[in-house]
């Protein structure tokens, strides 16, 4: 499995997996039934054969060796050597490809056989970390030479297991391990890119030989970054309208009788985050200091999703929210020190409306019941206007090409 860098000193509070989604196999590519040659094998000198195939749900048909697009169920070529030929059927989906032979009586085949494709194709970027290499040949190759003329710094032979088709014209590479991510909390870091060669010691059945090959591609970047609140956006708004952002630390619940009832905001701005990211998982963290009270007497701490806007305002204590994000804290969790919540369903809904939000991620502490003993029963939390070690911040992990 991957090994992420220890980043900063709040990534030592979170567990991070990264568990890129298995790839789905595609049903929907054509398939090849069946395709043939009538007659199989021509006299000396060459001569004319019918090539037959049986396919379903292409919506082109090709056949090389200088055959091109054909339609229909069949077509009459002329060889005079023995010839290997290959049918592609495509459709929107991908295509599939099947061989054939004829043989010429006395006749050698002398065509060097080519690469159709490699998946993933040269220069691809993102490339999940199960992805195996595919390769397929125009002809049917000689498995042992094959594998041989194989060569990669990134994926050596022995870090990796071969496969072939029955027609022996696909080759298979699957590593032994998952591919590697490049890790770190700055977007532009280079991906970490694989290369693979095939030698000329590679030939076809006959002992045409292949001829080198190379082909190249980079894994997905795994971004872990932290971003810290904002300092003019949060603070504490009580019951009477009453706004506090300037403090280095904000408190929710009670202040005695008469004090008013508080509830605080904090804001992330979303900016360094890259256009169309989806967070794979975001936590917000905050640090309570202190505690005065008993002020779970009140309930437990519920932790808003909303979205305020560009200034803290008094009308902002019963700003509507966008979504119930659950506790943030209880008397189960009685002690101060640093507490966090899984807000990636938050984080994502800002990022699909960062245009309209302001890059804004912003939330809201309360506690639902307003009842009140009498005494001071509140939480203090440091602020984003704290000490740097102590400030709220939002930990996010995404991966991008």
């Amino acid at each position: 499995m991957k090994r992420f860098l220890l980043l900063s000193l709040p990534l030592l509070m979170l567990l991070l997996t990264a568990c890129p989604s298995s790839l789905t196999p595609d049903n929907s590519q054509p398939s090849i039934n069946s395709f043939t040659a009538s007659p199989a094998s021509v006299p000396a000198g060459g001569g004319n054969t019918t090539l037959i195939w049986d396919v379903k749900d292409a919506t082109n048909l090709s056949i090389d060796n200088g055959v091109g697009a054909v339609t229909g169920t069949s077509m009459t070529v002329s060889v005079s050597t023995t010839t290997t030929f290959t049918l592609t059927a495509t459709n929107d989906a991908g295509s599939v490809t099947r061989t054939t032979s004829v043989n010429v009586e006395g006749g050698v085949d002398t065509t060097p056989p080519t690469v159709i494709s490699v998946d993933p194709p040269n220069g691809a970027t993102g490339v999940k970390d199960n992805a195996n290499i595919v390769i397929t040949f125009s002809e049917p190759m000689d498995q042992d030479s094959t594998e041989f003329s194989y060569e990669s710094t990134e994926l050596p032979p022995d870090q990796v297991s071969f496969s072939w088709n029955t027609e022996g014209t696909v080759l298979t590479i699957k590593p032994n391990d998952f591919l590697e991510y490049e890790a770190g909390d700055d977007p532009s870091i280079a991906a970490k890119t694989y290369t693979i060669n095939i030698g000329s010691v590679a030939t076809d059945i006959s002992g045409n030989s292949l001829g080198e090959i190379n082909s190249s591609f980079s894994t997905l970047k795994v971004i872990v970054t932290s971003i810290y609140g904002a300092a003019d956006l949060d603070g504490e708004v009580n019951d009477g309208g009453g706004v506090n952002s300037v403090r280095n630390y904000f408190i929710v619940g009670d202040v005695g009788t008469g004090g008013g009832t508080f509830r605080s905001f904090v804001s992330f701005d979303l900016t360094s985050i890259p256009a169309g990211v989806v967070a794979d998982e975001a936590n917000l963290i905050i640090n309570k200091q202190e505690i005065t009270g008993n002020p779970y007497e009140l309930s437990s701490l519920s932790l808003d999703h909303v979205n305020y806007g560009a200034s803290l305002s008094g009308n902002d204590y019963d700003t509507p929210m966008l979504a119930d994000l659950g506790v943030f804290d209880s008397s189960s969790a009685p002690v101060t020190g640093y507490g966090s919540s899984d807000v990636t369903s938050a984080v994502n809904d800002d990022l699909t409306n960062r245009a309209d939000r302001g890059n804004r991620s912003q939330y809201r502490l309360r506690f639902p019941s307003l009842s009140n003993n009498g005494d001071s029963d509140f939480i203090s939390f440091t602020s984003s206007e704290g000490p740097s070690g102590q400030r709220p911040f939002l930990n996010i992990v995404y991966y991008i090409p």
